[in-house]
Parts: C-alpha cells; structure tokens; sequence
C-alpha cells in the first residue's frame, strides 16, 4: 500500500511562473509543505515536484518545460509557497512556461505546415494572375486598376477627381492641371452627354 492509498488522492499543486531575461522562477502554491518531504528535480528540460503539506496531503507534479534550463537550481521555502529559480541556457523571452505534448506538437506543426502549403498555393495562383493577359474592356479596366495601384497620392487624387467631375469620360493623372480647375464632360467623338 503506498503513501497515496493511505492519506487519499495525490493533489496537483497550483503554479505560476515569469521571467527575467537570464531565468524563470516557478512558484508551486503549496501552503506548510515539509521541507524533509519536499522533492524537485530538473533535467535541464523537466521540472519534477513531490512533497506533503503538514496535514499529510500529497502534492505532485510534472512540468515539461518549453525551453531548455541550466542544471543550476535555486529553490526557497516559504510558509504558502516554494520558488523555483531556474536559470535559462539561452537568454530568449518564452512564450510559454510548458512544452506542447507531442500529440499537441505534432498537430500544431501539420497546421503549419498546411498553412506553408497554402501561401504556396496563394502565391502560384497570384503568379497566375499576373501572367493572364486580358482583353478588350477588361484590360483597359486592368491598366487603370495597376495605375490607380501603382500611383502617388497626387496622382489618385487627380484620378478620382477627373474622373468623378466628368460623369467617368476623362481620367488623369496630373493633379498639377486638374488640381487647378473643375474636369468638364467630354463625350466621345460622333457622340453627345445628355444629363438624365
């Protein structure tokens, strides 16, 4: 019969965790634990704690860390909590304090690599655009799409307003002149503007 059987269920201790540059100091929220109890481990990659408090329950719990820690450990007993220090290999901020399971890891990394193969896909089908010669009216509407795109703001300003002045019969790009003067209607050659 071990400990567990004899004094109940073993108890998950609460924690909490931050960061400085050069280590991360994880705190187990465990009131009265034993010190004589009291068993951390850390491998450099796996933080292990184990002890009772001073009513027999048992606390335990294990930590796969994120990122790889020092084999130097600072722990300090406190009368509610023990603080673990412990000190980075390498002097990154981490995002989080615990390392994906490898079920978690391994569908995080399928969901980036379809995301990979997606931009692929994007980017081919952009590529493809781009290459797509249009014509008649679509590529008059194109031409003015990539100069209105590719223009400065004076240039879209002029643009605009040439445009939105002469009922869509004139379009330019010379804020200098149309900057200056309202765009008249210019009807096509051989044709009339009648305002409905």
């Amino acid at each position: 019969m071990s400990i567990a059987d004899e004094k109940g269920a073993v108890k998950t201790p609460r924690h909490d965790w931050y960061q400085t540059d050069s280590a991360v100091t994880i705190t187990f929220l465990v009131k009265t634990i034993s010190k004589e109890s009291l068993q951390l481990r850390c491998d450099g990659r796996t933080v292990s704690f184990w002890g009772t408090d001073s009513a027999g329950e048992i606390y335990e719990t294990v930590i796969p860390l994120a990122h790889p820690v020092k084999d130097d450990v600072d722990v300090k007993v406190f009368g509610t909590k023990v603080e673990l220090k412990l000190a980075k290999q390498e002097f990154i901020r981490w995002d989080k304090l615990e390392r994906l399971p490898d079920a978690a890891a391994s569908a995080s990394a399928k969901l980036a690599d379809r995301y990979r193969k997606w931009d692929s896909v994007e980017k081919k089908l952009t590529e493809e655009e781009k290459e797509e010669k249009p014509e008649g009216e679509a590529a008059l509407m194109k031409l003015f799409q990539d100069i209105y795109k590719d223009g400065s703001e004076e240039q879209k300003k002029a643009m605009m307003k040439s445009f939105s002045e002469s009922n869509g019969t004139v379009l330019s790009t010379d804020w200098s002149d149309i900057g200056k003067k309202k765009t008249e209607t210019k009807a096509p050659d051989g044709m009339e503007f009648k305002k409905y």
